[in-house]
């Protein structure tokens, strides 16, 4: 199985949402990985996503931006997006690519809290912590239906 995180950069959000997936699902059976729609591929993690998943044993330090890959979101098990932008912008990609796409905090159903993450980049350290917490919160919900 493979699920994907979007985000604008693959810098912030998508880069620790694939950090703690990986964390929460120990047993190695689901791939995850993470994409921006804008991103400057091969940009590193932001450094307060770096520290702020090491503060949570979570080692994002040798992430690299990657930007969207077609074939990758077609045989994506799951995409999730970090807000309603990025969300509208796959889902207008393909009809297969859109009935796979949702928020990352409306999973399992569509229509559960359609509450974006908002972006921490240029942003403290602190509203970096409370990314964390949202992404990481939704994630324990998702992958526990995995």
């Amino acid at each position: 199985m493979n699920y994907l995180f979007i985000c604008t950069g693959n810098i912030c959000r998508s880069a620790m949402a694939e950090g703690i997936a990986r964390q929460l699902n120990n047993n190695g059976k689901i791939s995850f990985k993470s994409m921006g729609t804008g991103c400057r591929p091969g940009m590193p993690a932001d450094p307060s996503a770096v520290a702020v998943c090491r503060e949570h044993g979570i080692d994002i330090s040798s992430h690299i931006a990657r930007g969207l890959s077609l074939p990758e979101l077609i045989h994506a098990e799951k995409i999730f997006c970090m807000d309603r932008g990025h969300l509208k912008y796959i889902s207008s990609l393909s009809p297969q690519i859109s009935d796979k796409t949702i928020l990352l905090t409306d999973f399992p159903s569509k229509r559960l809290f359609q509450k974006d993450i908002p972006d921490p980049f240029k942003k403290s350290l602190s509203v970096f912590r409370k990314n964390f917490e949202m992404i990481h919160r939704n994630l324990e919900r998702i992958i526990s239906h995995l």
